[in-house]
């Protein structure tokens, strides 16, 4: 480990995953450009019985998406409540549905993304 290898191994890896993320985010746009839906959890991972901070970076990217579509990208805020059954290993999730909401300049992304977070938390009774 005299010249640092593990170091250029970890670049290596990362170099890797943002490739993979890049092809990743390229065929979730072309899903949204054939009409698809395109599902993502804005605190970047699972927090069941709390909900962490959205990362704007996803709206961020669905807004450029938007613009690069020419047409409005719809946000459908989900909410998850977690019941535990007294068995910890398994739990009912209660899954709701929010209304849409949609990007408008005047409003900001800032906004959006806000409005989409009071809305989970209240579906997911938190």
């Amino acid at each position: 480990r005299k010249y640092g290898g593990d170091k250029y191994q970890r670049r290596s890896k990362n170099r890797e995953a943002q490739k993979q993320n890049a092809k990743a985010l390229q065929f979730l746009e072309m899903e949204l450009a054939h009409g698809g839906s395109v599902l993502f959890f804005p605190e970047g991972k699972r927090c069941p019985g709390e909900m962490g901070e959205f990362k704007p970076k996803f709206f961020d990217w669905a807004l450029d998406v938007e613009q690069r579509l020419g047409r409005k990208v719809g946000f459908l805020p989900v909410g998850l409540e977690y019941v535990s059954n007294g068995n910890s290993r398994r739990q009912r999730v209660n899954v709701r549905f929010g209304n849409l909401h949609y990007y408008a300049p005047s409003r900001g992304a800032e906004s959006l993304m806000d409005e989409c977070h009071g809305q989970v938390r209240e579906l997911s009774n938190l």
